[in-house]
């Protein structure tokens, strides 16, 4: 099977532009935000040549990938998010089963 059957090849040549200017990009210092917002190009236009995925699995590969690129933010000690009162998992699902159950 050749890859023309597989891949968009229009895309595809974006794609391998993209990346070749990144790694032109790269090697001439250029400023990481620079760099990082085309990583992010590239991460999307390789998700969207991936064959027989629906957009949401293209999506969540895409959010996936992504996830390693994006800085960590400071945690605020009195975000409920982010302190030792946070309700597990586990048990909003007990709680969620309790409601069901009534």
């Amino acid at each position: 099977m050749s890859t023309e059957s597989i891949f968009n090849q229009s895309a595809l040549s974006n794609w391998v532009e993209l990346c070749n200017e990144h790694g032109r990009l790269q090697s001439s210092g250029a400023a990481q935000e620079l760099l990082a917002i085309l990583r992010v190009q590239i991460i999307l236009g390789m998700t969207d040549l991936l064959p027989n995925m629906s957009n949401d699995e293209r999506n969540a590969l895409a959010l996936l990938l992504l996830v390693p690129d994006t800085p960590t933010q400071d945690v605020d000690s009195t975000d409920p998010v982010h302190n030792d009162e946070t309700v597990s998992v586990i048990d909003v699902n007990d709680e969620v089963d309790n409601i069901e159950e009534d």
